[in-house]
């Protein structure tokens, strides 16, 4: 860390936001007080919906084809550090491999995959350069590189993002509402006495 102190860090990063911005950020398509990280979607069913607008946007995805260590998170494994609402951390592995004489073998490369409030998802510094939990600390510009990061989703959200998510959260709440099997606040289901039909705060209602 920057400088070494684990609450220092934590909290610049619970001041780092969450930013909001009327013009750039509202979509005329979906509820005002919609936000795809507090509608029940777990940060996987947030991922799938990010990665079709990447692609149908044409932005390279990369990590989709590496293996997967550790899932979707909201606590940095090595520091601890609690993460933003809609900010969500995740591993995964590139295998590529080197013919070398006399053994080949395959060179394993460890990325942190960051996925942000308004749908970008990074997980290199630049080609071919991890993103690492190190580096989130380390200072740019007066400010965290996880900081810096924060500001730079909210100053490009991704196209279509909040109305996918959207359309994929309006088909699971009314399952819900028909008493059929769903997937809103699953991933919450190993929480002791949680409903999974329930948000945090019981039962959830589809947005007016």
């Amino acid at each position: 860390m920057s400088d070494g102190s684990a609450p220092t860090v934590q909290r610049r990063i619970d001041e780092a936001g969450p930013f909001w911005f009327e013009s750039l950020h509202r979509d005329p398509s979906v509820p005002r007080d919609f936000r795809p990280w507090t509608c029940g979607l777990s940060p996987s069913a947030l991922y799938a919906c990010s990665l079709k607008c990447r692609k149908a946007a044409k932005i390279k995805t990369p990590e989709v084809k590496w293996t997967s260590i550790k899932r979707w998170v909201t606590e940095t494994p090595e520091a601890g550090v609690r993460l933003p609402e809609g900010v969500f951390y995740a591993v995964k592995r590139h295998e590529t491999y080197v013919p070398a004489t006399p053994t080949p073998y395959f060179a394993k490369t460890e990325y942190v995959l960051i996925m942000f409030p308004f749908g970008n998802v990074w997980s290199q510094r630049e080609t071919g350069v991890p993103i690492t939990e190190q580096w989130l600390w380390e200072e740019s510009d007066g400010m965290l590189i996880l900081e810096k990061l924060i500001r730079k989703d909210a100053a490009k959200p991704l196209p279509g993002y909040f109305r996918k998510v959207y359309e994929m959260f309006r088909q699971e709440d009314e399952k819900r509402l028909a008493g059929k099997e769903h997937v809103l606040w699953v991933h919450l289901k190993r929480k002791k006495g949680q409903d999974p039909s329930s948000g945090p705060n019981g039962p959830t209602e589809g947005p007016e």
